[in-house]
């Protein structure tokens, strides 16, 4: 088993869930990613089931990266090299909403090791890989805590693998609007409806967050956010043989981040060997949001 799913998974046991804790003003909430499902998705007993209860993957995303966008400059306050405050503030924002996403998953930990999760999946970003980056956590490159894995209730099968490929080419193909992603995730979701029960779960969570980030990130575009971001990372060219080169904007690539982001995560896990669903949704929507938190700080950067 890889480092960082032993890291993300590591002694760990999964609880009854318990109701997210969410925000305390109830008119802050963000909308249920399952608002954007098509229709016809939700007479299914079996997709609205795992709808309903992954929903919590979108709507915690929703709530860190509303707090990234408040708070981007204060975040990325303190010494270092952009890039290494970059690594600092995508951990300390995932850090703070571990909890929640731990809460809602049914997971219970100790604080120390779920520390030592966030800290993997933030090593786990490219950027934040080097050993500079990685002293910004106070541990010298190279090392990693040890930790043991419980064992896991084999749930899940694998029936999710060609189901969640489909959502991350099918964003990544998009212009990341809402429209656009939905129509994505509602065609995969309805091709998933007869796959294990664990499995089609998985999908959803992943359906969830690809939707949340779309709907988020295109209000935060609407609103101006993405104003003064530097045009070689929060845009790039695309060949398209009938129509030349075309350029895609912030929103397409955030979109695409959280997405390829969050299956990353769930991939290493999952080739690792972890088969308890809760525990896989988990490190989605862990990695999802450091993916997402750590593409909007570099817009600026």
């Amino acid at each position: 088993m890889s480092s960082l799913a032993m890291l993300v998974l590591g002694v760990i046991s999964c609880a009854p869930a318990e109701p997210p804790i969410g925000p305390a003003n109830e008119t802050d909430k963000p909308p249920s990613p399952i608002m954007a499902m098509a229709p016809s998705l939700l007479d299914d007993e079996r997709i609205a089931a795992a709808l309903a209860k992954t929903e919590w993957v979108g709507r915690i995303h929703t709530d860190a990266m509303r707090e990234l966008v408040a708070r981007r400059k204060e975040l990325m306050r303190g010494p270092g090299t952009p890039h290494e405050r970059a690594c600092r503030a995508v951990y300390q924002l995932v850090l703070k909403y571990a909890p929640q996403f731990d809460q809602a998953a049914g997971i219970a930990r100790s604080e120390a090791k779920r520390r030592e999760a966030v800290e993997a999946v933030v090593r786990s970003n490219e950027r934040c890989a080097g050993s500079a980056a990685m002293s910004v956590f106070g541990a010298p490159a190279g090392t990693m805590p040890s930790a043991s894995m419980l064992a896991m209730d084999d749930s899940v099968t694998g029936a999710f693998e060609p189901y969640v490929a489909a959502i991350e080419s099918g964003v990544q193909s998009t212009d990341g609007s809402p429209s656009a992603v939905s129509s994505v995730v509602s065609g995969v979701l309805s091709g998933a409806a007869g796959i294990p029960t664990a499995d089609l779960e998985l999908v959803a969570g992943v359906g969830s967050v690809a939707i949340a980030s779309s709907e988020e990130w295109s209000a935060v575009q609407g609103s101006g956010g993405f104003e003064g971001c530097n045009p070689e990372v929060c845009g790039y060219e695309m060949s398209v043989f009938s129509r030349g080169s075309v350029r895609r904007g912030p929103l397409a690539v955030i979109a695409a981040a959280d997405a390829v982001g969050g299956i990353a995560g769930l991939y290493i896990a999952w080739v690792s060997g972890v088969r308890e669903g809760s525990a896989l949704i988990n490190i989605t929507a862990m990695s999802a949001a450091a993916a997402s938190a750590m593409m909007f700080i570099s817009f600026f950067l």
